[in-house]
């Protein structure tokens, strides 16, 4: 009886342990590794004047962190936006990278944004149609602008005055009209620019023609027409004063001449090239002056051109009525342009 005892005892053992030559054996489930992404990296614009912001926006998923490199290195949180002043004109490369738990991969993307340097406000040009002409004619004066933001006509017109235009204006009083436009940018910065015309009266402009009909010339009226001893380079010097085209394109038509006693053709040739270099004149109608006997001033294509002759042995300054100033040195010309 008690060996059934020890026998029964050692089968349940036996059974319980799952059979005499058995073992056990368990296999772990597979671990699911999910690696984030961002699902939208953008700049609210691509290209931006210095000085000027941008709003970079961004989203991800199944991300635990974000981190800013490149040209930011703000704290940023997996999905916000934020606002960049860009104060260097250069490419901004803005990098986002975001990560997710144990073992996966990263997510990275790059935006681009170029900040480019402002451009210089300036008044490109201003100019007539022409700056010598009978009274109730018209002229047309054309302007173009950079950078500005208003521009209004000031001296002998006025008004508001859009930023690249033309206009046509009669001219009905003999005189000399000054056109002013004066242009203002976003900082406030205020350029101006101006334009002469000279009005003559009809019958002003027509003196030298007269002159010259009575005197017998062909059909042309011009110097170049006159017959010998009548003075053709006196007169081309005379009409170089007030029209120097028209003077150098009735000199160049003349093969040869004989020129005036006590003039030489040299002089003449001098004479009337400095003046279609230099301008009409701006000085002797009271409108400019200066506090120097032997100084003038010319215009050229909305150049102003100052000249002077200091004939004293100690420098002189000279003084124009529209506050231009310059110095002279002892017997020497002196010629400034602006």
């Amino acid at each position: 009886m008690k060996n059934l005892n020890i026998f029964i005892i050692c089968l349940t053992f036996i059974i319980s342990c799952g059979g005499g030559g058995g073992g056990s054996s368990e296999t772990n489930p597979p671990v699911n590794i999910v690696n984030p992404s961002i699902s939208s990296f953008s700049s609210s614009s691509q290209a931006v004047t210095v000085g000027d912001s941008v709003t970079l926006s961004w989203s991800s998923s199944n991300s635990t962190s974000c981190i800013a490199s490149g040209d930011w290195s703000d704290s940023i949180s997996t999905n916000d936006s934020i606002v960049k002043v860009l104060n260097e004109a250069k490419t901004y490369n803005f990098t986002l990278t975001c990560s997710g738990g144990s073992g996966s991969i990263d997510a990275v993307s790059t935006i681009s944004v170029e900040a480019i340097s402002p451009q210089a406000s300036s008044i490109d040009s201003f100019g007539s149609s022409a700056t010598s002409i009978l009274v109730n004619s018209s002229i047309t004066l054309t302007w173009t602008t950079t950078a500005m933001s208003t521009c209004v006509a000031k001296g002998d017109w006025e008004g508001e005055k859009d930023l690249n235009d033309s206009e046509t204006i009669q001219l009905v009083t003999v005189k000399t009209y000054e056109f002013i436009l004066e242009c203002t940018d976003a900082d406030g910065n205020v350029i101006d620019e101006s334009v002469s015309v000279i009005v003559n009266d009809e019958t002003d402009q027509n003196l030298d023609v007269a002159i010259i009909d009575e005197g017998g010339i062909g059909a042309n009226n011009e110097p170049s027409d006159l017959g010998d001893d009548l003075w053709q380079d006196l007169w081309w010097n005379l009409i170089a004063m007030v029209d120097p085209e028209r003077a150098i394109a009735d000199y160049n038509t003349v093969s040869t001449y004989d020129p005036e006693a006590g003039e030489s053709k040299a002089h003449t040739y001098h004479w009337i090239h400095t003046l279609n270099a230099l301008g009409h004149v701006q000085t002797g109608t009271g409108d400019l002056t200066a506090n120097y006997p032997a100084a003038m001033a010319f215009k050229k294509n909305g150049t102003m051109n100052y000249l002077a002759y200091n004939f004293s042995d100690s420098a002189i300054t000279v003084s124009y009525s529209n506050g231009k100033t310059m110095t002279v040195e002892p017997n020497n010309f002196k010629l400034e342009s602006n």
